[in-house]
């Protein structure tokens, strides 16, 4: 004869934590898919953006997401005989607040602080070929950071 063991069975208790287990795993796919994306910074497809000013004089490229204590790229183009001498490029105060300027490459002529930011000054070797400029800043603050058409998040 065969004597069974009989043990107390909680089926409600037993579903909750199933439902828990699944909604785990969907939320970390979930995370797992974002970090591969970019969308938590880093590398993907979601990482990188571009926006253009109203007249569409220049376009800059940026990652729309970073990390505290790094490095982050503004990458100004200008079209070809869309800008007069010399090229401005104005950040927000709000911006600087959570990003530290760095250095311009080319190194900037002048830098003009007002009450709203701090507008850069470069020289324009011909007007009628396309320009570029290179901003470098540090990630100091946390959360959105806005200046013009950049719009970033920084994570900590």
């Amino acid at each position: 004869m065969y004597k069974t063991l009989e043990l107390e069975q909680d089926v409600r208790f037993q579903r909750r934590d199933h439902a828990l287990q699944k909604a785990g795993l969907v939320g970390m796919a979930l995370l797992a898919a974002a970090g591969a994306a970019g969308a938590l910074g880093g590398y993907g497809p979601l990482t990188r953006t571009w926006a253009q000013d109203a007249r569409k004089t220049y376009t800059v490229r940026f990652d729309r997401f970073a990390r505290h204590a790094t490095d982050v790229e503004l990458k100004y183009e200008f079209a070809a005989g869309a800008v007069a001498d010399p090229i401005r490029i104005k950040l927000s105060k709000e911006y600087l607040e959570k990003l530290r300027f760095k250095r311009a490459v080319p190194e900037p002529l002048s830098a003009e602080t007002g009450p709203d930011g701090v507008t850069f000054v470069f020289d324009v070797e011909d007007p009628q070929k396309t320009s570029s400029v290179v901003l470098i800043l540090r990630a100091e603050g946390f959360g959105a950071a806005k200046s013009g058409e950049i719009s970033q998040f920084i994570y900590p």
